[in-house]
């Protein structure tokens, strides 16, 4: 059983993607046989069943497999944030055509035409848009980034992931592979960087309706906008990047003026999660009889300690520590750099000694 997590750990990844590649084949199949409102609806339940089927995984499955999860939060960010983030998003979905463009280019030329719509599109579009905001990128981002990346523990390895992820989530759409691949990475290392989902999930959904907001400009005849449909383009005017340019810079504002870091959620979880793992440890070393058996049932803590205390993660906790930044009464031996290397210290002297009795 112990060894179940380790064989599963470097397969998350695929079978995160598998799951996800199903889950939303399922959510599409109303959309494919019934392309109407009532097949809309009925996607848009199949996907809140999919969310909610996931959330459960990834919150109450996961972690007992892998404690590495709870590094990450599923906490909603404070409003502030969300709202930053919405107003960045716009930007990021421009950067994105140029930057597909201009790779694009480098192969082949780029047939771009006027982006024109009716009023009959616009309708379907504005209803498809409720399911691309509100439903598809908590989904997408649970299932392509959370669920994937969330065991791992070291940076490179969860950014290692990121970028398989960012290739699968490009097959996912593949009419625009380099877009949605380059996006996955964006998505990705915000919530590496944040240990929050929901910064990603923000992100996404303002892309996407950033999307739904220049078909809209089109259909008013406010400016002109080029598009290419294999890959995914859209380069706008120059009154579209100044205003999505000034959106960002008061986004980055709000979420710099918000005061809070935004792993210091997951961050109070980790050191909690590790200070049980402490304790259990220190109760067992500092009991009056051990038994083999009991310094088997702690070797994973041991294992799990002892990655923590060689990792950047530990530095950061201890400096946060030093600085004054964790809350007064949060317990915290196991950032006592004295406590946690006698502790690993006794544990080896004790296999030692038990191994020279033998």
């Amino acid at each position: 059983m112990n060894r179940l997590p380790g064989i599963l750990k470097p397969l998350m990844p695929i079978i995160a993607a598998v799951y996800g590649f199903a889950i939303i084949f399922v959510t599409a199949l109303p959309m494919s046989s019934n392309a109407s409102v009532g097949g809309e609806l009925l996607s848009m339940l199949l996907t809140l069943a999919g969310i909610g089927l996931t959330l459960f995984l990834v919150k109450r499955v996961e972690p007992k497999w892998f404690t590495s999860v709870r590094q990450f939060t599923l906490k909603i960010p404070k409003w502030p944030i969300i709202i930053g983030l919405f107003l960045i998003a716009p930007l990021w979905l421009v950067a994105e055509g140029y930057l597909v463009y201009g790779l694009t280019s480098l192969f082949h030329t780029v047939q771009l035409e006027t982006l024109t719509y009716t009023t009959s599109e616009l309708r379907e579009d504005l209803i498809a848009s409720i399911h691309a905001v509100l439903l598809a990128p908590v989904l997408e981002e649970l299932c392509f980034r959370q669920m994937a990346i969330s065991p791992f523990r070291r940076r490179w390895a969860q950014i290692a992931v990121c970028v398989v992820m960012g290739v699968l989530f490009g097959l996912l759409h593949v009419r625009n592979f380099p877009g949605a691949f380059l996006s996955a990475m964006v998505y990705g290392l915000v919530f590496i960087w944040s240990r929050n989902i929901w910064y990603g999930i923000v992100l996404h959904a303002g892309h996407n309706l950033t999307a739904t907001l220049l078909s809209l400009y089109c259909w008013l005849e406010l400016g002109d906008i080029q598009m290419a449909k294999v890959p995914v383009i859209f380069l706008v005017d120059a009154k579209v990047i100044v205003g999505n340019i000034i959106l960002a810079a008061v986004g980055v504002l709000l979420i710099r003026n918000c005061g809070v870091p935004p792993a210091v959620d997951a961050q109070i979880e980790r050191i909690k999660q590790m200070e049980q793992h402490f304790d259990k440890v220190l109760a067992v070393i500092n009991g009056d009889r051990i038994t083999p058996e009991m310094l088997e049932s702690i070797k994973e803590d041991i294992a799990i300690l002892d990655e923590y205390y060689s990792s950047k993660l530990w530095k950061q906790d201890f400096a946060d520590d030093e600085a004054g930044r964790l809350p007064a009464g949060l317990k915290r031996g196991v950032l006592s750099e004295d406590g946690i290397w006698n502790l690993l210290s006794d544990y080896e002297d004790i296999v030692n000694d038990r191994q020279v009795e033998s």
